[in-house]
């Protein structure tokens, strides 16, 4: 299956809530890898709401939900609710914004390949992949996806000359 890149159809509905005072991302270049991901996935008609926020607010949810009140880059929480419309709302994708600053800085790559990254990481837990138990599965999966969707985007761009 040949997925689209950049300018798949809309076939996902991606909400942006910004919890988090900090640099823009630019959510139409990561639109655009997650569309192509869901496309490569055969993944549509789906709602799927990515928060933006700072390492308290994910700390808090990460103790609430995981019994672990400490930041983390990323978390996804799935819902796969039938709305009236007839879409799924998939569930949400929460980023520490600071984590991934840190982790982009540690590993020198930009801040948006980095939450490009960990958004189809966490797209990936929404729809069920879990590298907690498989056996290895999904990061087969999201190399695959980083070499067909996210270094294509970033070529040269994928090191970080700002840190």
């Amino acid at each position: 299956m040949q997925a689209c890149l950049p300018d798949c159809p809309r076939k996902m509905r991606w909400t942006w809530i910004r919890r988090y005072r900090g640099p823009s991302v630019p959510r139409r270049t990561l639109e655009s890898i997650l569309d192509a991901t869901a496309d490569f996935l055969g993944v549509s008609e789906q709602r799927v709401t990515i928060v933006l926020a700072g390492d308290r607010f994910v700390a808090r949810l990460k103790g609430q939900y995981l019994g672990e009140p400490r930041p983390t880059d990323v978390l996804a929480f799935p819902f796969r609710e039938t709305l009236p419309d007839g879409e799924t709302y998939l569930g949400d994708i929460v980023l520490s914004i600071p984590v991934a600053q840190r982790q982009a800085r540690a590993q020198g790559y930009t801040l948006e390949y980095e939450l490009a990254v960990l958004l189809v990481h966490g797209f990936l837990h929404l729809l069920g992949y879990d590298h907690e138990v498989d056996q290895g599965e999904m990061a087969t999966l999201e190399r695959e996806i980083r070499r067909r969707f996210i270094d294509p985007v970033f070529q040269g761009r994928r090191a970080s000359s700002e840190w």
